[in-house]
């Protein structure tokens, strides 16, 4: 019994329900820091997916509209308006949320795995000096879209029909 009462560490002076309420309320804030910081790091994480999905979104559904566009306008010329169908019909199969995010084209942390260069209007660097690329680059560079956007501009060629790409407000 007398070990009970032995002063055995520095919160020996303390009622001896202080070391447990200490140990509690470590364990709480370790737990709520925690928390709050997966919170910040999914938020952010959040919003630069958003940011990419809706970039790549708006050029698949330009390229798929496109692509549908073209099909109608070729109403007529069975030929035309078959194989025009059935190019549709591929990038629809093609085109979709699983396809595009594919594990060998980004990684687990939502970084891309393909080259997307480092040119733009400015020359490619921030105002630090740094590389600067931007979803919008991303989402040119982005192998299906590369793919599908030289597939609508050889269809739309044939047709001659000219396709203007869609303006980025």
């Amino acid at each position: 019994m007398d070990e009970i009462f032995t002063a055995t560490s520095d919160t020996a002076d303390e009622p001896s329900d202080m070391p447990r309420l200490r140990s509690v309320h470590c364990t709480a804030g370790y737990r709520e820091g925690i928390s709050s910081s997966k919170q910040q790091q999914l938020q952010e994480g959040f919003d630069e997916g958003y940011s990419l999905g809706a970039e790549l979104g708006a050029r698949i559904g330009f390229i798929l509209g496109a692509l549908e566009g073209l099909a109608i306008a070729a109403i007529g010329g069975s030929r035309q308006e078959g194989r025009l169908r059935t190019i549709l019909t591929q990038a629809r199969a093609e085109l979709t949320t699983v396809n595009v995010f594919n594990s060998d084209l980004f990684k687990e942390d939502g970084t891309w795995k393909f080259a997307v260069g480092v040119e733009d209007e400015e020359g490619g660097l921030d105002g630090n000096g740094e590389t600067s690329i931007t979803f919008k680059r991303v989402a040119d560079m982005h192998p299906l879209v590369l793919k599908w956007s030289a597939t609508l501009q050889l269809e739309s060629q044939k047709l001659a029909i000219r396709l203007d790409p869609p303006v980025d407000n």
